[in-house]
């Protein structure tokens, strides 16, 4: 029995000293992983400010092009305004010269009152000159009435 008792204090040292060689090693381990992990941070915060910056830069390229799209589309737009304003000007000036309806019925019928009167009397000229030619015997009185019949040139429409 005396052999045991000498081994298991022996025994019990030596899982003491395994023991205590583990947890310096689980602490050695624990520092390397806090060393990792703070370094896999530093990196991640770095990525992260990279990607922030890139997109920062993206962000004003984009506005930039945006910008120049609205001035391009300002311009046109402005363009195209004033080019309406000068249609619609030439439009107006073209209406105020522009004859309507009622005038040009107005005017037709004085015209055709006035070719009336013009007509009647070349008809008047021509019925004299019928009868002064009757009279000096160039006409007989058959073609007087046949000139005399044709009646007035506005009637023939």
């Amino acid at each position: 029995m005396r052999k045991e008792s000498k081994d298991k204090p022996s025994e019990i040292n030596e899982l003491k000293q395994e023991m205590h060689a583990g947890f310096e090693n689980s602490r050695k381990e624990t520092g390397d992983l806090r060393q990792e992990m703070r370094g896999g941070f530093a990196k991640s915060t770095q990525y992260t400010d990279v990607l922030r910056r890139n997109m920062n830069a993206s962000i004003q390229e984009i506005k930039g092009s945006i910008k120049d799209v609205l001035d391009t589309m300002n311009a046109y737009a402005t363009h195209t305004d004033l080019a309406l304003f000068g249609l619609k000007h030439q439009i107006g000036t073209i209406g105020v010269r522009m004859p309507t309806k009622d005038y040009l019925d107005e005017k037709f019928f004085k015209f055709s009152g006035e070719m009336g009167i013009v007509l009647h009397k070349e008809d008047d000229k021509v019925n004299e000159l019928t009868g002064i030619l009757t009279e000096k015997k160039v006409l007989t009185k058959s073609e007087a009435k046949k000139i005399a019949q044709i009646g007035p040139s506005f009637m023939k429409v």
